[in-house]
């Protein structure tokens, strides 16, 4: 369990929970140390990265053989409680739980090209009901006018955040971390440093740091499947499903043998955050972007890698409140 917890997706890796139990409840906390301020006041991220734990945990439990009743933010009275998991009765996993718990070592943000070859629509029909499952909305962006409006709006977001000497102590603070320290994004995972011509800016977490090779920084595929993930509302509640859904559809992606990366920027800046709730709709909350293919090279370091069997499925059959969203 706890090296599920360990492989759980957050906001620059700082990995903002704690895991304590006695074997008949595990609590699942917030370590308000590794709070972002300036990148993310109000916590929605920190919400959305302790889902993606909770549903690790709950994998891992299943794995295990055993179901688990979650309860979300079940104490007003405690506020740094985030959720509870109640192992329930003894139960063998199913070939969907087991492959999504392997794929948990295998996933890693791809910071590398994506290759010339597009995600098949059977992959793109798991990964939306993946997120489906956690009741949460998936929209996959198809129209050339969309992809225009975001990437201005991924622009904006970029400037707006680069321009906050906050935001920048940040990222100085947790991107470019030597080799072997638990938190943070070390140098050599962040890829090569981003072109002027990647339309989507892929961060640059090695600080400038030029390929151990000595080879150009290399350009990424300027149209990769990107997927929307929102919820009905943006209560604790539903960024805590967000981040399970999401780190259900990078699981599921992991997988199928694609390659992931995730696009925050255009949700943490008001602005651009409320260009997005314009964009899709009342109703309609927008948590976070994600780009979906296949890698066009492995990604390098000691846990690079897919499935050596990708899994194909099976289509998965429960659907969310939000399935009916386009």
């Amino acid at each position: 369990m706890a090296e599920a917890l360990a492989h759980a997706p957050s906001v620059h890796n700082t990995r903002p929970w704690r895991l304590a139990g006695d074997g008949r409840v595990f609590e699942l906390r917030v370590d308000a140390r590794r709070r972002l301020t300036a990148t993310d006041p109000d916590d929605r991220e920190l919400r959305i990265s302790c889902g993606a734990a909770l549903l690790n945990v709950s994998l891992a439990l299943a794995v295990g053989g055993r179901r688990s009743l979650v309860g979300l933010l079940p104490d007003p009275t405690s506020p740094g409680l985030v959720a509870t998991l109640r192992p329930a009765e003894h139960m063998a996993p199913t070939p969907e739980e087991t492959a999504l718990h392997a794929a948990i070592p295998l996933r890693r943000s791809h910071r590398l090209p994506f290759a010339d070859r597009p995600v098949s629509g059977s992959h793109r029909m798991l990964l939306r009901r993946a997120a489906e499952t956690e009741g949460v909305w998936l929209h996959a962006v198809h129209e050339p006018a969309e992809r225009r409006r975001l990437r201005a709006l991924l622009t904006t977001a970029h400037r707006r955040q680069w321009a906050d000497p906050g935001f920048r102590a940040e990222w100085e603070r947790w991107t470019g971390r030597p080799d072997g320290e638990p938190y943070g994004v070390r140098a050599d995972a962040g890829g090569a440093p981003p072109q002027h011509n990647d339309v989507w800016m892929v961060r640059d977490f090695t600080h400038g740091t030029p390929p151990a090779d000595g080879a150009p920084a290399a350009g990424h595929d300027p149209e990769p499947l990107l997927l929307v993930i929102g919820t009905s509302t943006d209560l604790p509640t539903a960024h805590l499903r967000a981040g399970m859904a999401l780190q259900r559809v990078l699981l599921t992606a992991t997988a199928l043998g694609l390659a992931t990366s995730v696009i925050s920027a255009p949700t943490e800046v008001r602005e651009t955050r409320a260009a997005l709730a314009r964009m899709y709709g009342p109703g309609v909350h927008a948590q976070v972007l994600v780009r979906v293919g296949h890698a066009a090279r492995p990604e390098p370091g000691p846990d690079a890698g897919t499935p050596d069997r990708p899994w194909r499925g099976p289509a998965l059959a429960r659907t969310g409140p939000d399935a009916d969203r386009p």
